[in-house]
């Protein structure tokens, strides 16, 4: 007996050990930066898996009997069903390499729950056991979060307080969802345990809340306001006094509150974020039918289910929603934007595995909310009646990121929905008997096998994440990455990036820069055979053919680079310069037509003008075109002055030869002197495109470029703040390299700000000029 006894602790303690274990993905460095969160996550839990199973199949009593319950019936079968259907999809997959990553993802945390389901089915007080755990974790992320926010709130400014709030999470929206899950475990703390330590989750929740609140997330918002009303309405069913209840409900109305005013102090100094709001604007803004971001997701949505209606039966395959969704987009995402995914997991999941699918994954989480409303309803036990309500807030919390985001593909999520899963079967069927397996332990082995498959497609893909860093780092400081390295560190799978760049593009790009065109060219081939909607590998082929004055080539590639994305500023300019040299009118009206349909602003209309004009477009027709654009952007003095120097040619049936053929020309000089490092020749053909063009807010920032090339900060700053006098540049990037600039100065201050600036403008580089030099 006492030997049983010892074995049953050891058991419990290495229970809690693995839950603790799961539990701290949360928490896991991400190197500097250096690495995806995900890989790592994904990486660490296979570990775990692991060792877990290793575990089981060295101590086969703590298997011994499972409870084969009606609850875990259906919600296998449904998850299962889920699962099959996931793999089916592959066969049917525009992608193979990114379909077998995505669902080795799915089966790690497949084993996660049945994992859990083992070590949780004889365990005593589990979901105590879960909410110290939890409790713990949600101290560490908040206390650290916080702290970051205060410290950097007073070194430098709220906004880049506020961008930190991400932790090591990647955005501020996945931080806030991370809470958010654990919230109704923090809930259940102060519902299980008396006097102090009711305090302390009661001040626990307080950091939860607060923090919650300085994300500005709204979908976190409706799920926060969800479980506080589902606490206070069960309360007061709860058979106790009117004073005790309302002494439970304080314990997290004021914490509630009391996040509201903390929180809103913070907010209200920041003056340039639309998203940065007090709270109550932010909840209010969420039905508002204006807002760009809710818009976009209807966009968005509207796609993935246009996607699923074209494959109904087994959808374009799993995880490929993001090479298969920018042909849908490139009608409103600006230059090389892509969505990666539909932020909506029930729609993206249908429109990747099928209709079928889709409904199957949808009616798992029904099956979750009718278990526990059943039980809740059905059940004499307080405390599982409590643990049902406590699910629910955990199952809306977790719906709603699914319906507004992507949890689907983000372990510190995933984990909560399995943690989920398995609760529900457990508190539900408590007191069902258990029953013997046979031959579990072979399956044990089965299952082993099939988490060392998936360790070998989550490393493939944490070697994927060092490459993809690569990139990132080599287009942030301007470096390129040689031929070397990145075959060096080519990865079996997946075959593309983050972003849905394929692998192959990089080494094209690489030899590229290092004028090996005949090796480039292969590769940019095969790029584009595995995603040919970004135009990137058919827009880098317009630029070798440029380069070897094959103008037939040159133009094919850039045509087709353009009708890929015909909202790419790039991809515009030199498929009109393309045009310029076949001399090629008709096309250049036809490019013109297709861009400003989706980017009108003057610059275009002035662009197309000298273009038409150094083909030699007739006066006529020229001072007809220019009319035109003033009919739209009647008071825009470029094209004012364009029409002036149009009409007071010399010739009077010519427009003035200088504007007519010298502009293109120096700006395709001002290109290939830059490209080639000669940057104060640079200087001399963007001065003289200005003359000639002086309201292209683009001219006066690759002015200030050559100038920051050149480590002249002042006048590099001089052309970078005129640029952003015309308020048509979108893209941060001017802010960026003020930032730089004033850096460069020593003007911390004044640095930080124009990086915030960038960043809200969303450019993905001044995030970690931020992280690296706007710390205290």
């Amino acid at each position: 007996m006492k030997k049983t006894i010892n074995q049953n602790k050891s058991y419990f303690n290495l229970t809690n050990l693995f839950l603790l274990a799961y539990l701290l993905i949360d928490l896991l460095p991400t190197f500097n930066g250096k690495f995806h969160l995900t890989s790592i996550q994904y990486l660490y839990v296979n570990f775990v898996n692991i060792c877990c199973i290793f575990y089981f199949y060295k101590n086969p009593n703590v298997y011994e009997k499972i409870k084969f319950s009606h609850t875990l019936r259906v919600i296998s079968i449904l998850y299962f069903l889920y699962l099959f259907l996931c793999l089916l999809s592959l066969f049917g997959s525009s992608n193979f390499s990114v379909s077998i990553i995505s669902l080795s993802k799915i089966i790690v945390f497949a084993i996660v729950g049945l994992n859990m389901f083992i070590l949780f089915q004889n365990a005593k007080d589990i979901f105590k056991t879960i909410v110290i755990a939890v409790s713990i974790i949600c101290f560490l992320e908040c206390f650290l979060a916080l702290y970051c926010f205060i410290r950097d709130f007073y070194a430098s400014n709220v906004g880049i307080a506020i961008a930190k709030l991400n932790l090591n999470m990647g955005n501020i929206n996945l931080f806030g969802a991370s809470l958010i899950v654990k919230i109704p475990f923090l809930i259940l703390g102060l519902l299980s345990f008396d006097k102090w330590k009711k305090f302390l989750f009661s001040i626990l929740l307080l950091m939860a809340f607060t923090s919650v609140y300085l994300t500005s997330s709204r979908a976190c918002y409706i799920s926060l306001g969800f479980s506080v009303m589902v606490f206070v309405i069960y309360t007061f069913t709860v058979k106790n006094t009117f004073i005790t209840n309302f002494k439970s409900i304080l314990y997290v109305i004021l914490p509630f509150l009391l996040g509201v005013f903390f929180s809103n102090l913070a907010l209200k100094k920041v003056t340039n974020s639309v998203r940065t709001k007090d709270v109550v604007s932010r909840v209010v803004q969420i039905t508002d039918k204006t807002d760009s971001s809710r818009n976009v997701r209807l966009i968005f949505w509207e796609n993935a289910f246009q996607m699923a209606k074209e494959n109904p039966f087994f959808g374009v395959g799993l995880g490929n929603y993001m090479i298969e969704s920018i042909p849908f987009e490139k009608n409103f995402s600006n230059d090389s934007k892509v969505s990666i995914n539909a932020h909506n997991d029930f729609l993206e999941v249908t429109a990747e595995t099928g209709f079928v699918s889709g409904i199957i994954y949808f009616l798992l989480f029904v099956a979750i909310g009718i278990f526990n409303l059943i039980h809740f309803i059905r059940s004499k036990n307080q405390e599982s009646k409590t643990n049902s309500v406590i699910l629910i807030m955990l199952l809306f919390a977790y719906f709603i990121d699914a319906f507004f985001n992507f949890p689907l593909y983000k372990p510190s999520m995933q984990l909560y929905f399995v943690i989920l899963m398995v609760l529900t079967i457990l508190n539900y069927d408590k007191d069902c008997p258990a029953t013997s397996i046979s031959n579990f332990k072979s399956k044990l082995v089965l299952i082993g096998i099939l988490s060392l498959t998936t360790l070998y497609f989550v490393c493939a893909n944490f070697q994927a994440s060092i490459l993809d860093f690569a990139n990132k780092k080599s287009l942030f400081f301007k470096e390129n990455l040689s031929s070397d390295f990145v075959l060096n560190n080519f990865p079996d799978f997946p075959n593309v990036s983050y972003n849905s760049e394929p692998f192959f593009q990089l080494l094209g790009v690489a030899y590229y820069n290092e004028n090996n065109y005949e090796k480039a060219l292969p590769y940019f081939k095969k790029a584009h055979q595995i995603n040919p909607y970004l135009g990137h590998s058919d827009w880098y082929r317009y630029k070798i053919f440029q380069n070897k004055k094959n103008k037939d080539s040159a133009f094919f590639y850039a045509k087709r680079a353009f009708e890929a994305r015909p909202r790419n500023h790039d991809f515009y300019l030199d498929y009109i310069q393309a045009s310029v040299q076949k001399l090629d009118t008709t096309t250049i009206l036809e490019i013109h037509k297709t861009y400003t349909s989706r980017r009108n602003n003057p610059t275009i209309w002035t662009n197309t003008g000298y273009a038409l004009a150094s083909c030699n477009y007739s006066k006529s027709n020229l001072l007809k075109f220019v009319n035109e654009g003033l009919e739209i952007f009647s008071t825009d003095e470029g094209l004012l002055t364009q029409k002036d120097r149009f009409i007071t040619d010399s010739k009077k049936t010519k427009i003035t030869k200088e504007i007519a053929e010298n502009f293109n020309s120096i700006i395709e000089n001002a290109k290939k002197v830059c490209e080639a490092g000669n940057f104060t020749k640079g200087i001399e053909y963007y001065k003289k495109a200005i003359d000639l063009q002086p309201n292209d807010a683009v001219l006066y920032q690759n002015l200030g470029l050559c100038y920051f090339k050149l480590n002249q900060a002042q006048p590099a700053i001089k052309y970078f703040t005129k640029s952003l006098s015309f308020n048509t540049l979108q893209d941060g990037k001017s802010e960026f390299l003020l930032g730089v600039c004033y850096l460069y100065l020593n003007d911390k201050n004044i640095s930080c700000n124009y990086f915030q600036i960038s960043k809200n403008k969303n450019n993905f580089d001044a995030n970690a000029m931020i992280k690296k030099y706007c710390n205290p």
